[in-house]
């Protein structure tokens, strides 16, 4: 997969420049880095509207707890966990749809997935790494929170030391561990106890969860907008803010990060930091389709007529399984679609 080397995303072919960073393709092109399976990379970018003053909240910080605060009015809100659940699941399950996880041509899969995207959304998706290297998707508005503007990629998140790709170098079930082979900078992370609740979601590469790091405090405001921080730890002040802030202490050594959310307006960065997002196995969202698929072909499959001698025909195995054998691609979903199978049946 070739990317920006500026942005990390998936590089849009047809193309001279990106979409999501607007800096100009060299002639050459950087690849992904190979990773570890079952994992894949999920760029995000979001925000949506403020109950109240109407103001575009960034949605850059993976906020699991069903508040989100506006940046322009000061008001708590509610945000449900439901609403991260059903802008992840179509996100990751867009990825599936792509590089090497593209179904084939034929694939029964591919007329239900049309099904569930708008028009543009689409064609983005179908054409996501030659014409475009962005999936642009709104979520569905709720009676608890405002509809979500998504925009979907895939690729390498890159060092943020020299801008090469980064590589992971370490991964378990508690910590994930990033290295670039260009300048050995190493960047940590720490799982969120909290991810458990979004399907399949196993790190956030984002400043909240780097190893160790503690929130800094905002002791002071100006009224020109200047910002004062403190260290959590040992209280020393830490450098002036500067778009999304991470700095490590100089007296103590603590590695600190601001919540986005906790800053005006005036001091957001002109565009929100995207989220990198680290997946674990294939996306509810191809189950979910390869079951739709599976149910309209029995569906529409023509009736055998009865046997008219008593002698019993060679098991195959169930119908399920004989799907699955005919399309290998879904080999790798086979537990959870037999889980969800099952459930079905139960229902």
């Amino acid at each position: 997969m070739q990317i920006c080397p500026s942005c990390g995303i998936i590089a849009a072919t047809s193309l001279i420049q990106c979409q999501e960073c607007g800096n100009p393709y060299p002639y050459s092109l950087p690849r992904a880095l190979p990773l570890p399976s079952p994992y894949h990379w999920v760029f995000l970018r979001g925000h949506f509207v403020c109950g109240s003053c109407r103001f575009d909240i960034p949605l850059n910080f993976l906020d699991l707890d069903g508040t989100v605060r506006c940046n322009n009015c000061g008001i708590q809100q509610k945000f449900p966990l439901q609403t991260w659940q059903t802008a992840l699941y179509k996100a990751r399950g867009i990825i599936d749809f792509t590089g090497d996880e593209r179904p084939p041509e034929d694939s029964p899969l591919w007329p239900f997935f049309y099904k569930e995207l708008p028009e543009n959304a689409k064609r983005e998706a179908v054409h996501l790494g030659a014409h475009a290297s962005l999936v642009h998707l709104i979520s569905p508005k709720s009676a608890d929170s405002s509809a979500v503007t998504l925009a979907v990629s895939t690729g390498n998140p890159l060092c943020e030391s020299c801008i090469a790709p980064l590589q992971i170098s370490k991964v378990d079930e508690t910590s994930l561990q990033l290295a670039c082979p260009a300048c050995s900078h190493e960047q940590r992370y720490q799982r969120d106890e909290n991810f458990s609740t979004i399907k399949g979601l196993a790190f956030a590469v984002a400043n909240e969860h780097r190893e160790g790091a503690m929130e800094a405090i905002i002791s002071a405001r100006s009224e020109g907008g200047v910002i004062a921080l403190d260290c959590p730890k040992c209280g020393g002040a830490l450098p002036p803010h500067k778009d999304q802030y991470f700095a490590t202490c100089t007296y103590c050594g603590t590695s600190c990060y601001i919540d986005p959310a906790l800053l005006n307006v005036k001091d957001l960065p002109d565009k929100p930091s995207p989220l990198w997002l680290l997946f674990q196995g294939s996306s509810a969202f191809k189950y979910d389709l390869a079951l739709k698929a599976f149910e309209y072909e029995q569906a529409t499959k023509p009736k055998k007529p009865p046997r008219k001698t008593q002698e019993s025909p060679a098991s195959t195995g169930s119908p399920l399984m004989e799907f699955i054998t005919a399309h290998p691609y879904l080999l790798p979903a086979l537990a959870v679609i037999l889980a969800i199978a099952v459930v079905m049946s139960l229902t």
